[in-house]
């Protein structure tokens, strides 16, 4: 996955990943005059996700939103997270 970050002051940054995702998926569906269908699929789709971290030293907490689109009965994943991380240095 590729990251591009953005310093837009001095304890914020901004950033966008851009990457490949392995997507397994089964979707059953009921179709009349047909009866039970299952679709297996196994596939790699890409994705990105865009984001905002506030630099606190070494904790950060940051915000992100990031989406995949598959092939698979057209899902789409929408991801919100928000999180903490601390960096270890020496």
């Amino acid at each position: 996955m590729g990251v591009a970050n953005w310093s837009v002051a001095e304890q914020v940054d901004l950033y966008a990943k851009l990457g490949a995702f392995k997507v397994g998926a089964t979707s059953d569906q009921f179709i009349p005059g047909i009866g039970p269908v299952r679709d297996d699929q196994d596939n790699t789709e890409f994705g990105g996700a865009i984001g905002i971290e506030w630099d606190f030293g070494k904790p950060n907490l940051f915000l992100e939103y990031g989406r995949v689109d598959t092939d698979v009965a057209d899902l789409r994943v929408d991801i919100i997270t928000l999180g903490f991380k601390y960096e270890f240095s020496q």
